[in-house]
């Protein structure tokens, strides 16, 4: 009981929060058009027009919270299936990873993807299995958002010693790898630091089948 209790409190919080301005306002309206009707009605019309206005108002809110509710659950639902997603997808070997990210990455509703022309320096930095990725592409961008990867964006992380930088995402995630591993990270440019909120993967195959996984639904 004291759980369910808790959830309540935090639906209410977050309902007040949502609408006490606009039921401030539409209460003090109602008080106006209350006051109005006393002067030219009787007090008995006048009490019920008020009835009427905070009746509206109540099934008003109680369908804004609904709707609110009805969101939210959608999100916690949309949050547990991706954390699910990342977990099986964190389990598959290398190897199976790797494939199945070639296969994604030929999705053109996901990705653009520009194929890689000669050989550029700058892959010397990188662990082989990004490197191998490289080799192939000159950039993976997504096709609904503004994250990419580019040869071009081959250089020492500015937020995090000892990674390389590979991609980003509007210029508030810094993707890099760690050469000396393979592992895949996402770093927040407000924070600098590694994102706690999943940010690290085991390569970078890993990390392109949990965005497109992200991005088809």
């Amino acid at each position: 009981m004291a759980k369910k209790q808790r959830v309540w409190h935090i639906y209410a919080g977050a309902w007040l929060k949502e609408f006490a301005p606009t039921i401030i306002l539409i209460v003090a309206f109602g008080f106006g058009v209350a006051g109005a009707l006393g002067g030219a009605f009787s007090a008995t019309h006048a009490a019920v027009a008020m009835v009427t206005i905070v009746a509206f108002i109540g099934l008003m809110l109680g369908v804004s919270f609904l709707l609110l509710r009805q969101a939210r659950s959608r999100n916690r639902r949309y949050l547990d299936e991706m954390a699910l997603i990342r977990a099986s997808v964190d389990l598959l070997p290398y190897a199976l990873a790797r494939q199945r990210a070639t296969v994604v990455l030929r999705r053109r509703n996901v990705f653009d993807v520009r194929e890689a022309c000669g050989v550029d320096p700058r892959l010397s930095a990188l662990d082989d299995s990004t490197r191998e990725l490289f080799s192939t592409y000159e950039s993976i961008r997504l096709r609904n958002g503004d994250l990419r990867l580019a040869r071009s964006l081959i250089s020492p992380s500015l937020r995090e010693k000892g990674l390389i930088r590979i991609g980003e995402d509007m210029g508030e995630l810094e993707i890099c790898v760690d050469p000396s591993t393979g592992q895949l990270h996402t770093i927040e440019s407000d924070t600098h630091a590694i994102t706690e909120s999943l940010g690290v993967y085991p390569s970078i195959y890993h990390w392109i089948l949990v965005v497109a996984a992200q991005n088809e639904r």
